[in-house]
């Protein structure tokens, strides 16, 4: 973690509310740091390799111990701390969530088995996770107030296979996403190709 404040810009980890979900056997099951353990045959191990005050990054180590194939389907959602008047939008093309506000622009992403998020949508932060409830996000694109972004990455793992998803969070203050868009697809195409 970066300890010295440039240009004392605020503190990613306080702006931006970041949580992990599985959707495991028709449940929506929190994932937490370090090791998680479904039904003893499904391990996930979650790091913070990376913080920063304008980037974190979060790994995930998914470990199929089964001789059957096994469904992932890893759940991000994403807000932003402060309750003023804020937008959340998701942009298709490019594979991100952008949330906004007056602090700047933050851009939210992940990647799995060389492939980017699969759902996506904005809901209201007091309701989400009924929405959610069946493994599906309804497609909003856009939302304004207290909402946040959710997406999904989603795989199918082999038996005993093991796999790598992260997701991530950056953030520009002057709400320029030209640059936060080219380090998402650097980013993505670095991991894409990565042989950890």
């Amino acid at each position: 973690m970066t300890y010295t404040r440039i240009n004392n810009l605020p503190d990613l980890s306080k702006l931006s509310n970041i949580e992990y979900f599985i959707f495991f056997k028709g449940k929506l099951i929190p994932i937490l740091s370090g090791r998680n353990i479904l039904a003893n045959s499904l391990y996930i191990y979650c790091q913070f390799p990376l913080q920063t005050e304008k980037f974190n990054l979060t790994q995930f180590t998914i470990i199929n111990k089964s001789n059957i194939y096994v469904p992932i389907k890893i759940f991000v959602k994403c807000g932003l701390h402060t309750f003023e008047k804020k937008y959340v939008f998701v942009s298709p093309k490019e594979d991100v969530i952008f949330l906004s506000n007056r602090d700047g622009l933050f851009l939210n992403s992940g990647i799995i088995k060389h492939s980017s998020i699969s759902q996506y949508g904005v809901l209201k932060r007091s309701d989400y996770n009924e929405k959610i409830r069946q493994g599906k996000i309804p497609l909003y694109p856009i939302g304004t107030g207290d909402v946040v972004g959710l997406f999904t990455l989603e795989t199918v793992l082999k038996p005993y296979e093991r796999t790598v998803a992260n997701t991530w969070v950056m953030y520009s203050e002057n709400h320029n996403d030209k640059n936060l868009i080219k380090w998402d697809r650097t980013l993505k195409s670095r991991l894409a190709f990565s042989k950890k």
